[in-house]
């Protein structure tokens, strides 16, 4: 069992043919294998993965980077249409080469990607704002 799985909020663990996905209450830790080339098609896959997990309510993805593999940014235009739900995008970097891509990634991204360089800074980081995110849908909800 890794570290991953001995969190508190960890739901399930699946291991794909191109990535590993740890689902927690209001996240999902992503790390793709190694020399992958991550597209939209794969992207849908997880898409209704968080769909049966999270339904309608807004979660948080972790990318955590662990591995070397290819990215396709300009399917960043279309995260939305695969995860309509998605409240937070973080990403965990461990190298500079991976820096230079995310600001690369982030020209195609609607929105911010928050970065770590430590996945346990970015689990509570994320949990914090989803909380924050509960506490304010349920603020509105009673006003």
């Amino acid at each position: 069992m890794c570290k991953l799985e001995r969190h508190q909020n960890f739901v399930k663990k699946y291991v794909l043919e191109f990535c590993t996905l740890y689902f927690f209450t209001s996240f999902v830790v992503v790390e793709v294998h190694e020399g992958v080339h991550f597209n939209y098609d794969k992207a849908t896959y997880i898409g209704e993965l968080t769909a049966i997990h999270f339904a309608e309510r807004p979660f948080g993805y972790i990318s955590h980077r662990i591995h070397s593999y290819a990215l396709e940014p300009m399917d960043y235009n279309r995260i939305y249409e695969i995860f309509p739900n998605l409240a937070i995008l973080a990403v965990v970097l461990f190298n500079s080469h991976q820096e230079t891509s995310l600001r690369v990634e982030e020209i195609f991204f609607q929105n911010n990607i928050m970065s770590f360089d430590q996945l346990d800074i970015a689990i509570d980081w994320v949990e914090e704002y989803m909380k924050s995110l509960s506490k304010l849908n349920n603020d509105k909800d009673l006003a």
